[in-house]
């Protein structure tokens, strides 16, 4: 696809924005591509740079919720999908996904993934796991005539290159009506924004070659749309810019990080520990419909293109 960047950010992103400098491409630039309808990355990095890149890749903190969103699924998904789905979590690192999925009633559960956290989940369960990248994993399934049911990606659209070729893949590999789960971060969001008015700190959640693409809710429903998909459910996570507007900068201040940290959990468990989760997901769903929320917890449905 040609990229034409539209509203550029930056015409070249500051050596300080890339996780690991020795990584640092001079002359990449951050806009809004008026053909892709998202910010990314331009020139986006080579397959050899996020190779190398990801070889010995690992999140750099835990993944958390990992069990609000198995039940963002569950509510949104009937028993009989949850036990006869074909489920393929693909970048599910160390597995902790297809555990919670596992929880709520997933029964045919595959994770796809390649560096040190999948190696560790395949040493105890060599039949749920797979080293493998998603492209290659998918290309091969399109080979085999493979087909699944639904099909999660937690914080991977934002990291490869090119997502609609992802997302033209698994449409191959998707059974009819078939769905996917995807979780990306909801950066350039309006309380990021007005942090960042206020502030004027450079946008912290860039980081490259990391993450790639950037999405708002708006601009992740149009990519969906426009790689076939019609989105069913959304929901978010916590609002952390809300800390950086009361003034606990924990960007300015690192170790106010896990002040706010502390004070998440706090505030979800007040709902959980009373048995109040219905009120918290319902919280979370209008935080979406409002575009606000630390992430997009999107589920969509393969629509069946007519002839």
């Amino acid at each position: 696809m040609e990229h034409r960047l539209g509203d550029v950010i930056f015409e070249e992103i500051p050596k300080d924005l890339w996780r690991k400098e020795e990584f640092f491409i001079p002359g990449t630039k951050l806009g809004k591509c008026e053909n892709c309808g998202f910010i990314h990355g331009f020139p986006y990095p080579s397959g050899e740079v996020l190779a190398s890149y990801y070889s010995q890749y690992e999140m750099p903190t835990p993944q958390a919720n990992l069990q609000d969103m198995a039940r963002f699924v569950h509510n949104n998904t009937t028993s009989e999908e949850r036990s006869g789905w074909r489920v393929v979590d693909l970048g599910c690192g160390d597995g902790k996904f297809l555990e919670a999925l596992e929880d709520v009633g997933f029964a045919h559960l595959m994770g796809v993934d390649v560096g040190p956290g999948v190696q560790r989940a395949m040493e105890e369960r060599p039949d749920r796991f797979r080293e493998d990248g998603a492209f290659e994993f998918l290309e091969h399934s399109i080979e085999e005539g493979d087909q699944y049911d639904f099909i999660s990606l937690i914080n991977v659209v934002e990291h490869v290159p090119e997502p609609g070729r992802l997302f033209s893949l698994i449409n191959q590999v998707l059974s009819p009506q078939g769905k996917v789960f995807s979780v990306v971060p909801n950066d350039f969001n309006p309380l990021q924004k007005v942090f960042l008015d206020a502030k004027g700190h450079p946008p912290w959640f860039v980081c490259f070659p990391d993450h790639v693409n950037y999405f708002d809710f708006k601009s992740y429903e149009d990519f969906l749309s426009r790689t076939g998909h019609r989105l069913e459910a959304a929901s978010t996570l916590y609002p952390l810019a809300l800390f950086l507007l009361q003034d606990l900068d924990y960007i300015q201040d690192p170790s106010l990080g896990p002040v706010a940290h502390e004070r998440r959990l706090a505030f979800e468990s007040n709902f959980k520990d009373t048995g109040n989760v219905e009120v918290l997901d319902r919280f979370y769903e209008e935080l979406a419909k409002a575009g606000v929320g630390r992430a997009i917890l999107a589920l969509s449905t393969k629509v069946e293109q007519t002839p």
